[in-house]
């Protein structure tokens, strides 16, 4: 698994303290910088992430032999991939859809958290 969330523009979940309408919690812009670290910094994402920010063509196939399987599968989707706000996300798009949707690669440190805190967010908490 690539650490992709579900195919629907994603938005790194919110905490529910509270906080006026339309105001983001005060801890809302570390959390945004965090992550954008922790995608750099990834065992897993990290060389292709930094890759794609460093430069505008894919590395050699043969830079990625050292790499993860997860690495080599988002090597692939070279062109598909596209940063916003400092965050690495990968467009996919259904064969009738000519836009498509942003996935946010979720780093493997941030995975747990980002999974309990989406889901908390659909369900109304747990």
């Amino acid at each position: 698994m690539l650490g992709v969330s579900a195919p629907n523009e994603v938005q790194l979940p919110q905490r529910s303290d509270s906080h006026s309408a339309g105001e983001q919690p005060p801890d809302a812009d570390s959390d945004q910088t965090a992550l954008a670290t922790q995608q750099q910094n990834d065992a897993e994402i990290g060389y292709l992430v930094r890759l794609w920010l460093a430069q505008t063509h894919p590395p050699a196939v043969q830079d990625l032999a050292s790499q993860f399987e997860s690495a080599k599968e988002l090597f692939a989707q070279w062109d598909q991939s596209e940063v916003h706000d400092g965050h690495m996300y990968r467009r996919w798009a259904r064969q009738d859809d000519r836009n498509g949707v942003l996935q946010l690669l979720v780093p493997v440190a941030a995975r747990k958290d980002f999974l309990t805190r989406t889901h908390a967010g659909m369900t109304g908490g747990t």
